[in-house]
């Protein structure tokens, strides 16, 4: 009885770690790639985008150092991974809103755009850490093998996806 609940739980666990992988892969082919567009779109200058894709992520890197500081506060890599997926789907969701406003202070958009890096960044060392101990070393290999294959296909549907969005 045990066994079996494990074994569900294991089924449930990669489950849910194939819909993150297409989702994130969702997330960065619509968004990533697009911010500099998107900035020119809200009638920022040509230097003030272009700078949209370079400061916000290396603010980001140096937000990426608090990582072990946050994971020790937090006592936990999940919660950090949690409170950092977190923040970076708020940050998307303002920017959406400013989007859907049709205006946005280059201030605001330099912010969300370092918080949405900042967060990505901080989330992956511990998701890195904490996700292959979910996962049983027999069937590590096949199992992220078959999630990157996921990851690459829900890339270019991003990718694709934001494509359309801003032909749209």
């Amino acid at each position: 009885m045990r066994a079996a609940l494990r074994i569900k739980e294991l089924h449930r666990n990669l489950r849910l770690l194939q819909l993150d992988g297409a989702a994130f892969a969702l997330m960065v082919g619509v968004t990533e790639a697009y911010f500099v567009a998107f900035a020119l779109a809200a009638g920022l200058s040509q230097v003030d985008a272009a700078l949209v894709g370079t400061v916000p992520v290396l603010f980001g890197a140096l937000l990426h150092g608090a990582t072990p500081w946050g994971v020790r506060w937090l006592g936990s890599l999940r919660a950090w991974v949690t409170l950092n997926a977190g923040i970076q789907a708020i940050s998307l969701g303002v920017l959406t809103a400013c989007a859907w406003s049709g205006s946005i202070h280059p201030a605001v958009l330099y912010g969300l755009v370092t918080l949405y890096w900042g967060a990505g960044f901080a989330t992956a060392p511990p998701w890195q850490a904490w996700v292959p101990t979910l996962v049983p070393r027999m069937i590590s290999t096949h199992f992220f093998t078959s999630r990157n294959r996921t990851v690459q296909v829900f890339l270019g549907i991003g990718l694709c996806g934001g494509l359309i969005l801003q032909w749209g």
